[in-house]
């Protein structure tokens, strides 16, 4: 787990980039969340392990690197292999599973509504070559893959703290 505990950046697109707006609406996202979330060029992400509890994990968003446009979101803590709860922010509750796969190949992340009104979201972390990520988000049988590449963690006092 802890090959995957850094900051990886977007690079580019391995499906079609329509693919990403397709999954997000089949997960329940409405039309202008949606354009929001597919707005930034450059979104980063950053798993880290607790530093109060290190058996658990936080996967920590963000639209951009800085300025005013950039925006954080965090789920965790969370412990491989137990489910946790996230609320969505349209208030929708999550239950969501963080699992190591391939002999630490991979990194699936599900997500299952309660209520079972949105369907099943997955997103798999992969190792492709060159140290990079390919991220893969699946959703009622709409999926996208992008490549991430590794980068500098973002200087944030927030996320330290985690």
């Amino acid at each position: 787990m802890e090959a995957f505990c850094k900051t990886f950046e977007f690079s580019s697109y391995v499906t079609d980039k329509d693919a990403l707006n397709e999954v997000y609406k089949s997960w329940g996202i409405g039309f202008v969340p949606r354009k929001a979330m597919l707005a930034p060029s450059k979104p980063l992400f950053r798993i880290k392990q607790s530093k109060s509890e290190p058996a658990h994990y936080y996967v920590i968003n963000r639209s951009a690197r800085s300025g005013l446009t950039s925006i954080r979101n965090f789920q965790g803590p969370m412990k491989l292999d137990e489910e946790m709860e996230i609320k969505r922010p349209d208030g929708k509750i999550l239950k969501v599973t963080l699992k190591l796969l391939d002999d630490g190949k991979k990194l699936q992340q599900v997500m299952v509504h309660e209520k079972e009104e949105v369907p099943v979201m997955t997103v798999t972390r992969e190792w492709v070559e060159g140290g990079n990520l390919h991220v893969t988000e699946e959703c009622d049988g709409h999926k996208c893959t992008r490549l991430y590449t590794p980068g500098d963690d973002v200087e944030s006092k927030d996320d330290e703290a985690l």
